[in-house]
């Protein structure tokens, strides 16, 4: 009698338990559905798979959290976006793959883990309300993304990092959010499909980065055949935490670049004097410096130039320029040297060295870095040293008054864009000071071997136009060609510009990387003839 009653009682409740699994089931299944499945996000889509991708290239600490701080798997436990792909390494069955789900990427998070794009602020980009160049051959506009912070640290800080990128350098942002602590002001050149990538990436840095989210202004450039294309993609971002800024930003650019688009950024001229013009003018403070993007500072540089910057000594000095050295450092050392010691210890064990010094030596000859290296490594920063002579085709980084003359936009390309705006100022009369403890670093040794043809004449046609450049700048700031020649300083300080061509034979060849002039072109008065002459120097 007691089994038949337990056994009554136990048949209604297997079959509400049978019952629930079965509405569980339904309402997984229902909710298991991809976003692109729904009819509102069915238009035009882009689908990317991203499963082939290595994670991990570079190793990056966010400031705040990933992509996706937390999803759960099926056996309900929650586990962060970094674990989730540890695991899709091991091919744990409970994870979603790339190849049944993908979901467009945005700040909103799923309980699953997936993400959506729903930022619409760059749809509502107008081109009638981008701005033109001088030269009538770009369009751009300011502040398309503002850092939240802006207003407030525009007011704090004395010096900017003014930089500007082609978009599949945009990672390097996730770096110098590791130790630039002021304003970034960054402006980007984003035409057709590379608009796409620029809007994903810095979504992407946005929201793994504080600083970047925070400090960070961009402002975009585009010429006007071939104008911003926003794409709706979809893409695994699980796939891709805030350590993987590198790849991600790889894997963008290798979904979204076809033949055909690689092709026309090859035959067009990248006008990176007009961009980091447009990245000064978006910088608040009074001072600005300015360098590539792939160029990165030491740490505390950024702290130590705003304390450097409110002295009183400084702030009178109107025409100063605070030349900052540049290295180049060997790919195969996975973290850039946190002080002058370190950085020299790997100038001795040949692991850095002066950056283009195998490319082209007077890139940074005139800042006497021998010197520089023989200094106390453990000095605050200060003026270590005046700059009294001015060579040639000098390119320093440097930290001056944001009203400085502006890089000149007839530079486009390569070669000859930042040299250019440097001799500007020597004509000007600004003073050269070398910083002590400061400095920058750009990953891997600079070498020749790997210029492109397109590289090497658009260098070829930048060095056609300084020739009428140079005459421009002394003719503005009225100074003598003897004063200023148009060759490097020889050693011998006494010779004249139209000296024998037997003695400048003699002279060129003591310089590091410019070939021996052909002695028949040598001596020359007349304009047609200096060109003839400039033409073989080899500066790359």
């Amino acid at each position: 009698m007691v089994v038949l009653v337990m056994r009554r009682v136990r048949l209604p409740a297997i079959g509400l338990l049978l019952g629930f699994v079965l509405l569980l089931l339904l309402y997984l299944s229902k909710n298991d559905q991809p976003i692109s499945h729904n009819p509102e996000y069915e238009h035009d889509t882009h689908i990317i798979k991203s499963n082939e991708y290595e994670i991990g290239f570079i190793n990056i600490t966010s400031e705040s959290h990933n992509i996706v701080d937390t999803f759960k798997s099926e056996d309900g436990t929650y586990i962060t976006s970094s674990e989730a792909y540890e695991t899709e390494l091991t091919n744990n069955p409970s994870l979603p793959s790339t190849s049944d789900k993908t979901y467009k990427y945005d700040r909103t998070s799923y309980d699953d883990g997936w993400t959506k794009f729903t930022d619409e602020s760059y749809d509502s980009l107008d081109s009638s309300k981008f701005l033109w160049d001088n030269s009538r051959k770009y369009l751009w506009r300011g502040f398309v993304k503002t850092g939240s912070a802006w207003k407030e640290v525009s007011s704090e800080w004395r010096v900017c990092l003014a930089t500007q990128a082609s978009v599949e350098h945009l990672f390097w942002l996730a770096h110098h959010a590791q130790v630039w602590k002021g304003p970034i002001s960054v402006s980007v050149y984003a035409p057709d499909n590379d608009y796409t990538v620029a809007v994903h990436m810095i979504e992407y840095l946005q929201q793994c980065f504080t600083q970047v989210r925070e400090l960070v202004s961009f402002h975009f450039l585009y010429p006007p055949n071939a104008p911003p294309n926003l794409i709706d993609i979809q893409y695994n971002v699980n796939l891709f935490t805030c350590e993987d800024s590198e790849n991600f930003n790889r894997f963008l650019v290798d979904n979204l670049r076809d033949k055909e688009f690689k092709d026309f950024l090859t035959d067009t001229l990248y006008p990176q004097n007009l961009l980091r013009n447009i990245a000064r003018q978006g910088c608040p403070s009074e001072y600005a410096i300015t360098s590539d993007m792939d160029m990165l500072a030491v740490e505390g540089m950024s702290q130590d130039l705003n304390t450097f910057l409110m002295k009183s000594e400084i702030q009178t000095c109107v025409k100063c320029a605070y030349v900052v050295p540049v290295y180049e450092i060997v790919k195969n050392v996975t973290r850039n040297p946190r002080n002058k010691a370190q950085l020299l210890q790997l100038v001795k064990n040949d692991y850095a060295r002066q950056f283009h010094v195998k490319v082209f030596k007077p890139n940074q000859e005139n800042s006497d870095l021998k010197k520089w290296e023989s200094l106390d490594p453990n000095l605050s920063l200060d003026v270590a040293y005046n700059i009294s002579q001015y060579r040639n085709q000098w390119e320093p980084i440097y930290v001056a008054k944001a009203n400085i003359p502006p890089f000149n936009e007839r530079f486009v390309g390569y070669g000859f864009t930042r040299n250019t705006q440097v001799y500007e100022m020597e004509l000007n009369g600004y003073k050269w000071k070398m910083l002590t403890n400061a400095f920058l670093c750009h990953r891997g040794f600079q070498t020749t071997g790997s210029y492109s043809s397109q590289r090497r004449s658009q260098i070829s046609k930048n060095r056609e136009q300084f020739l009428i450049y140079r005459r421009e700048m002394l003719i503005r700031y009225n100074k003598s060609v003897e004063a200023y020649p148009l060759y490097p300083t020889p050693k011998n300080k006494s010779l004249p510009i139209n000296y024998k061509a037997k003695k400048k034979q003699k002279v060129t060849k003591t310089i590091g990387s410019i070939k021996p002039i052909n002695h028949k072109n040598t001596i020359s008065k007349s304009t047609k003839d200096e060109s003839k002459v400039f033409v073989n120097f080899v500066p790359i």
